[in-house]
C-alpha cells in the first residue's frame, strides 16, 4: 500500500468549435478504430449527440507513491 505513482492534473476545458473539431476528430478516429469502435468523422460526431473538448492543464503535479501526499508540482 502507498507504492501507486499519480500525476494530477488541473484545466480548463473548453468544447471544440467546429474548425477545431474538423481538424481534431482524425486524431480521435484514430484511436476509436485501433480499439475496434469504428471510424469517427465530423458527422457521425454530430449525430451521436456527443462533442469533443479540449483540456488545457494549469497545473500539474506528481505524487511519488511513497504512502504519504506530499505531491511535487510540475511545469504543465
Amino acid at each position: 500500500m502507498g507504492t501507486g505513482l499519480g500525476v494530477y492534473a488541473r484545466a480548463i476545458a473548453r468544447q471544440m468549435d467546429d474548425a477545431d473539431v474538423s481538424r481534431e476528430v482524425q486524431t480521435y478516429s484514430d484511436r476509436s478504430v485501433t480499439d475496434a469502435a469504428g471510424v469517427w468523422d465530423h458527422q457521425r460526431l454530430a449525430d451521436s449527440g456527443l462533442a469533443l473538448y479540449r483540456a488545457d492543464v494549469t497545473e500539474l503535479s506528481l505524487l511519488p507513491g511513497r504512502g504519504i501526499d506530499r505531491r511535487t508540482a510540475l511545469q504543465p
